[in-house]
This record gives structure tokens, C-alpha cells and sequence, in this order.
């Protein structure tokens, strides 16, 4: 599941998240006052299930794409991955931070030239890792923020870009990301 939520007789609501809950697992919830003397009261308890994660959320599972395309993302319910790229750029402790909550998309060039990969369409804070190669073994290559413009060269038919997509700072967040000639 991925969250409960307690209201109280006053209307404050809290929420503790839990992932990764087997089905079988017993937990136990302790509600109580925060303040020592309250006389405790009514309140609700809420146990919500928590969506499967994207289907992308892996380097191994990224979706694929090629030629001219435009991708709208978002990383609702995305975890974040350990996925480095072989280099700093795209490790998550790196000092750009990010990305968090991460998916991915595997690019194939259908042709031959210089490429654009283009983010400025994308509304909020965004963090993107391009990595050379396919799957879990393509190698960093750079990393880009929101409204980012980046022109890969000499790119050949057939070669393949790893895009790892997600949030600033932990943000959940939808982006946009144009690849075309």
C-alpha cells in the first residue's frame, strides 16, 4: 500500500508512507496523542493500496522510442533508482541532485546526423541523465535541468540513448522531451 491516514477529532490529518508491503505482512499501527495529558478522541484511519509502479521504472524495463518523437512523462508512483551510468553525472548524490522518482525511455536513431533533445516545453522542475548505450550498461553522458536544449553530433543510425527521467529533489513532476533532427 502507499500510505495511511489518520484524522483526528480536530481535523488534523497525518500520513505515514509505506512501500514495498507484502500481501500476508502484519503491521502495527500505534495512534495516540502527541501531547502527554490530551485526552485522546475519535478519528479516522485510512489504508489506501498504492498503484503498481510504471511499468519503466527500471534502466532494464525502459520504454522504447526512435526517430523524431515526443515523450510526455511523469514520475507519479516511480521509485528511485540506483542506476549511475558508470559516471558522477548520473549518480543521484551527484551535487545537481537528481533525478528522483526516476523512468525511462530507451532512444534508437532511425538516421543518421546531429540530434536535438529538447525539455523546454516542460512546465515544471525536471531532471533528466542522458546515457550512451542500452538498458542498465549505457554510460553517462550528461546530465539536464528544466528548459534544457542539448545537441548530440555525429549520432548514427541505430545508436541508442538511455533517458533517465524524474523530479528535483524528490519532486513528483510531468515533463515533456522532444528528440528530432
Amino acid at each position: 500500500f502507499q500510505s495511511l491516514h489518520f484524522n483526528d477529532v480536530l481535523g488534523t490529518w497525518a500520513a505515514v508512507d509505506a512501500f514495498f508491503v507484502d500481501a500476508g505482512d502484519v503491521l502495527t499501527i500505534q495512534i495516540g496523542s502527541k501531547d502527554e495529558g490530551v485526552a485522546g478522541g475519535l478519528g479516522d484511519l485510512i489504508v489506501e493500496m498504492r498503484p503498481p509502479m510504471p511499468a519503466n521504472n527500471s534502466c532494464s524495463t525502459a520504454i522504447q522510442v526512435s526517430g523524431t518523437v515526443a515523450i510526455d512523462w511523469s514520475n507519479l508512483w516511480a521509485s528511485s533508482t540506483s542506476f549511475q551510468g558508470g559516471a558522477g553525472f548520473c549518480n543521484p548524490s551527484y551535487l545537481w541532485d537528481g533525478p528522483t522518482w526516476d523512468v525511462f525511455y530507451q532512444w534508437t536513431a532511425t538516421e543518421s546526423g546531429d540530434f536535438v533533445i529538447d525539455t523546454t516545453r516542460s512546465l515544471e522542475a525536471i531532471k533528466i541523465n542522458l546515457a550512451e548505450g542500452a538498458g542498465c550498461t549505457a554510460t553517462c553522458m550528461t546530465p539536464l535541468n528544466f528548459s534544457a536544449r542539448h545537441v548530440i553530433e555525429g549520432v548514427e543510425a541505430g545508436d541508442q540513448i538511455l533517458l533517465q527521467c524524474g523530479g528535483r529533489r524528490r519532486q513528483i513532476t510531468n515533463g515533456h522531451i522532444e528528440i528530432y533532427p
